[in-house]
């Protein structure tokens, strides 16, 4: 009799540590599955992340239309007179000029891409005020219309009948506009022509 009892007594407590086991480990496994859940959510967030912070980044690219470089130690000097321009309307009365946008620092790809039939508003160059410094004169004129980087094609002004547009003949070109920019260089360098060291730069 005694020996059933103690039998009985002892299965139980086998029987209690069997379900305590269980359920030991039953909670290490949840504990591994929140785990699991846990990890993947956090792959998640980062696969999420990782491209918008890439397409962040491409997009502050893409729309940088800020000028790159403001200022610089050379550049081809000329003088135009057309009536149709790129930036304004109208004929200034003002000190003006037009600038290639290579020697700004933008690319050809960014002119046909972005530039070449775009909107005044968003040309970085259009209304920008730029001084010029040639055997210490100097002249600020602000930026009224743009010289070709790209061969976008000539046209006829309608105003004067001469050809004007095309692909402008130099990189680094700054074309000061009408009568006052050829005053400028005849006083300052004799000729409606100059090519070399000077200063220049964006002021705005």
């Amino acid at each position: 009799m005694y020996t059933s009892i103690l039998i009985l007594l002892l299965g139980n407590i086998f029987s209690e540590n069997c379900n305590n086991g269980r359920k030991v480990l039953n909670i290490r496994n949840k504990a591994k599955k929140l785990l699991n859940i846990r990890n993947k959510a956090k792959k998640l967030l980062n696969i999420r992340k990782s491209p918008l912070n890439k397409i962040k980044k491409i997009d502050k690219i893409v729309n940088d239309n800020s000028i790159r470089v403001k200022s610089g130690t050379n550049a081809t000097l000329t003088y135009f007179k057309d009536t149709v321009f790129q930036c304004i309307s109208g004929i200034p009365k003002y000190n003006s000029m037009a600038v290639n946008p290579l020697l700004l620092g933008f690319t050809l790809k960014d002119w046909n891409d972005k530039y070449a039939n775009a909107n005044p508003n968003v040309i970085p160059w259009c209304g920008k005020k730029m001084e010029i410094i040639v055997n210490n004169k100097k002249f600020i004129g602000t930026i009224i219309d743009t010289c070709d980087p790209g061969s976008n094609g000539a046209f006829i002004d309608p105003n004067t009948g001469q050809i004007i547009g095309g692909k402008c003949d130099y990189t680094n070109v700054i074309d000061l506009y009408g009568d006052k920019g050829l005053e400028f260089l005849k006083t300052t360098v004799g000729d409606d022509f100059y090519q070399g060291k000077l200063i220049w730069r964006i002021l705005d």
